[in-house]
């Protein structure tokens, strides 16, 4: 699963390089305060304990609490550096560079979508259930799921930061 994410994110990378201007998607730079930062690696703690204390659901919790510590870290370390690409997504988006975050979102959706058409298809599938929102399905998938779903933020810092 992650590889073809991981596939899908360089593919769409390469086009954004070679087909929009700039070779990049610009955003609206901000700045990062080391307060901030310590509200979002905070943040992230209190999620490894919610997500740790609930074995079932709360994903957000449970993802989040990968991504959250560790960009804060790779932000710190980095934070020198002019150039955040490959380094931390927060230090990219810091300067104004949405490039990476949308191609990995782009790649979920894109991934996702697949992994469910084959799915949908398939003899023995999943079935997935969000509780109180199973009534409105995209084949197997509840809509919600579609909503939260995104690559594992986990794996995601850890290509961010090569």
């Amino acid at each position: 699963m992650l590889p073809g994410l991981f596939e899908t994110t360089s593919l769409l990378l390469a086009l954004i390089g070679k087909f929009v201007p700039g070779g990049k998607i610009p955003g609206r730079p901000f700045v990062i305060s080391p307060a901030n930062i310590e509200l979002q690696a905070a943040l992230g703690v209190v999620m490894l304990g919610v997500g740790a204390g609930i074995s079932k659901g709360l994903l957000l919790f449970r993802v989040g609490l990968c991504l959250l510590p560790r960009d804060s870290i790779c932000y710190w370390v980095w934070r020198a550096e002019k150039n955040h690409v490959g380094r931390s997504l927060m230090g990219q988006l810091a300067a104004g560079d949405n490039t990476r975050l949308l191609a990995l979102l782009a790649a979920g959706f894109i991934c996702g979508g697949l992994w469910e058409a084959w799915n949908l298809g398939a003899r023995t599938k999943w079935i997935y259930s969000v509780p109180f929102f199973d009534e409105l399905k995209i084949g197997e998938m509840p809509v919600l799921g579609f909503a939260v779903f995104r690559p594992s933020l986990w794996n995601v810092m850890r290509w961010s930061t090569r």
